[in-house]
């Protein structure tokens, strides 16, 4: 291949490098650009649906708690320390037990235990956007206490919490944390549940 000619193909070489070393910046850029745009939309989107879970004119019903414990202490009174935790909030508002047994009768089950199901039944009929369905269960010797949300005409989880406590002891404490927890994801500022709490 004559010289001149290799002179040329050297040439446009080095042009072909020079143009792809221009762009390719621009290229990531690019891309990070829309990425960044991506994830901002997408944790825009978390903020906001987790800010909406519940509003404030929605009411819930809270179930019975499941208690896998075998430890009778704990029946209907985690119930009752999660409603008092609750009932402390200007941002939810609970069914009360009275308006949960007038419905309860209308239903032809007025000695029927609040399990989630019933619950949910409930919620329905009172016209209630959620059901809370509380839960402890031991974990050796700790205690794992839930809290979940859940939407009465789909069903579709609204909200999941967990806390675990030690002792026996600490299951009180636990049921505050969870409460607290609670409600900070359905929307309440941390300034209001100081405000409101225990």
């Amino acid at each position: 291949m004559p010289e001149h000619e290799l002179n040329i193909l050297a040439a446009n070489h080095s042009k072909m490098q020079v143009q792809v070393r221009e762009t390719k910046p621009w290229g990531w850029i690019s891309m990070v650009v829309i990425l960044l745009l991506v994830v901002a939309a997408g944790t825009l989107r978390l903020f906001w649906h987790r800010a909406t879970v519940l509003g404030e004119k929605d009411t819930v019903v809270l179930a019975d708690f499941a208690n896998s414990t075998g430890d009778s202490v704990f029946d209907g009174t985690l119930r009752q320390g999660m409603a008092v935790q609750l009932e402390q909030s200007p941002f939810l508002s609970l069914i009360s037990d009275q308006r949960i047994h007038q419905m309860l009768r209308l239903m032809g089950r007025s000695d029927a235990r609040l399990t989630p199901e019933t619950a949910r039944e409930v919620c329905e009929r009172t016209g209630s956007a959620a059901v809370l369905e509380g839960s402890i269960a031991p974990i050796g010797s700790q205690y794992v206490l839930g809290l979940r949300a859940k939407n009465c005409r789909t069903g579709d989880v609204l909200d999941e919490e967990q806390v675990q406590a030690a002792r026996k002891e600490d299951v009180l404490n636990a049921l505050s944390q969870i409460a607290s927890k609670f409600r900070t994801r359905v929307g309440e500022s941390l300034i209001t549940i100081e405000k409101h709490g225990s």
